[in-house]
C-alpha cells in the first residue's frame, strides 16, 4: 500500500501539470484591433464648377457594397480584409470625401444647381510586378434641373508607398482628386457655348 499512494501522487502531479500546460496553449488569443479609414483627398480642385454643385446618391456594385477594405490579387481572385474597414460603408467614404473635394471647387454664381450621383465599380488594392496600387472605377452622372446633363465612367489607379491599408487608402485618394478633377473639367466643356 505504501508503493500506491506514491505512485497515485504521482499519477495526480501529472495530470495537473497536463491540465495547466493543456490550459495555457487552448487560452485564446487578444482579437486585433480594426482599423477604419476615411478617403481624404489633398489639395484643391484645379478647375471650377460651372454652377452650384451637390452630391447625392452613390450606390456600390456588389464586391464593394461592404465597410471591408477590398484586394485584388489577380483578375479572378478578390479577398477582404478582416481588420481594415471603412469608417461607414464604401459608398459613405467615397460620397463624403467627393462632397469635401468639390465644396472647395469655385462655381460660378446662379442656375439650377447640379447633382451628381454616382456609381462605384472598384474600389479596391491591387498588388501587381509594378508593387501596391489603389485602384477605382466610378460610373458619375450629372443632372441639372432633373435632366441629364453628363454621365461618364471614370478609372484611376495610383501607386502607393507600401502594401499597408493606410497608404493604399492614401493613394485612393489621390486617384480618386484626379477622377473629380476630370469630371470638373468636363462639365465646363459641357457648359461651354
Amino acid at each position: 500500500m505504501r508503493r500506491r499512494a506514491p505512485r497515485a501522487a504521482r499519477a495526480a502531479l501529472r495530470a495537473a501539470l497536463a491540465c495547466v500546460a493543456l490550459s495555457g496553449c487552448a487560452s485564446p488569443r487578444p482579437t486585433p484591433a480594426v482599423s477604419y479609414y476615411t478617403l481624404a483627398v489633398p489639395g484643391a480642385p484645379r478647375a471650377a464648377a460651372p454652377g452650384p454643385l451637390r452630391v447625392g446618391a452613390f450606390r456600390a456594385d456588389a464586391p464593394y457594397a461592404t465597410p471591408r477594405l477590398a484586394t485584388r490579387s489577380s483578375p479572378y481572385r478578390l479577398s477582404y480584409y478582416s481588420f481594415h474597414r471603412w469608417a461607414g460603408s464604401a459608398e459613405s467614404a467615397l460620397v463624403t470625401a467627393v462632397r469635401d473635394y468639390l465644396e472647395r471647387a469655385p462655381a460660378a454664381p446662379g442656375g439650377a444647381p447640379l447633382v451628381l450621383e454616382g456609381e462605384l465599380r472598384r474600389l479596391e488594392q491591387g498588388v501587381g510586378p509594378e508593387g501596391p496600387r489603389g485602384s477605382l472605377a466610378l460610373k458619375l452622372s450629372v443632372r441639372r434641373a432633373g435632366q441629364a446633363w453628363l454621365e461618364r465612367s471614370y478609372e484611376e489607379s495610383e501607386p502607393a508607398a507600401s502594401e499597408s491599408p493606410e497608404e493604399v487608402v492614401a493613394a485612393l485618394s489621390r486617384a480618386l482628386g484626379r477622377v473629380l478633377d476630370r469630371l470638373l473639367e468636363d462639365l465646363l466643356r459641357e457648359a461651354a457655348p
